[in-house]
């Protein structure tokens, strides 16, 4: 069976490594799923729960706002803060008090950031085809 090798980062931190048969996330236009044949992608990440699958065992994330990358059989996913939890109703409680409450003006500035890197990660596929 294919496999991606899937990398989730935050700015000071290495969250997750490892391979994947599939990765599930919300992207700005609606959740999604990534297979190890999807076409690249390049997408900005709202604060929402992401699923990273190798067979069948998944791992769940709750993630601030992010950029998810494919490019062959390896997936990026940057955000600014990531918690591992076991089930989707805890996490979605997370996302609500942890990254919806931020501070306007941090608001703001991540927003700004994640579609500058959403739109530097869609020239770096450009280049690469």
């Amino acid at each position: 069976m294919t496999k991606m090798r899937v990398d989730l980062v935050e700015p000071q931190d290495i969250v997750f490594q490892g391979e994947a048969t599939k990765v599930s996330a919300e992207g700005e236009h609606g959740f999604f799923a990534i297979l190890p044949k999807h076409i690249d992608y390049a997408v900005s990440l709202p604060p929402s729960i992401l699923a990273i699958t190798n067979g069948d065992k998944t791992r769940l994330f709750a993630h601030d706002q992010g950029v998810l990358t494919k490019v062959g059989n390896r997936v990026r996913i940057s955000c600014f803060r990531v918690i591992e939890g076991k089930d989707m109703k805890t996490l979605a409680d997370v996302v609500k008090e942890e990254f919806f409450d931020i501070q306007e003006e941090e608001k703001k500035a991540r927003t700004s950031l994640a579609r500058l890197e959403g739109t530097v990660a869609k020239l770096i596929l450009q280049l690469k085809g």
